[in-house]
């Protein structure tokens, strides 16, 4: 059976070389309304031992499990209290089931993209 995110039997890989479609595979992302299973199809390349999922990259999900949204309120809660309590106040306010790694995780990765997007505007690279 394939679905819309199946594309073919191979594609590129980010590294230069060529993916295969090695079938689907599930996973859980957290998104606002709760936890959603996505079977999403699979490429892997020989030549980097890596692999990735279209759908992933398409949703903004390949960095972590997190939905853009449920990502946004973990960086909002994690810049006022600590991660431990980042984790409760998403679980008490929103009903959002993310780890207390999850959160440290979050909230360094969108700190780096900030300061790499300040020092790109400080080195005249950037737009605002």
């Amino acid at each position: 059976m394939m679905t819309s995110d199946y594309v073919g039997p191979e594609l590129p890989c980010p590294c230069g070389g060529t993916a295969q479609y090695r079938g689907r595979y599930r996973k859980s992302f957290e998104i606002v309304l709760g936890p959603l299973q996505l079977n999403r199809a699979y490429y892997y390349d020989e030549h980097c031992q890596s692999g990735f999922c279209p759908r992933d990259q398409a949703l903004r999900l390949d960095a972590f499990s997190l939905t853009p949204g449920v990502l946004r309120m973990t960086a909002s809660t994690a810049a006022l209290v600590s991660f431990e309590e980042s984790r409760e106040l998403l679980h008490d306010l929103a009903g959002v089931q993310v780890s207390t790694k999850q959160v440290e995780r979050a909230a360094e990765a969108l700190g780096a993209e900030i300061a790499g997007d300040e020092q790109r505007q400080v080195d005249g690279t950037g737009e605002f």
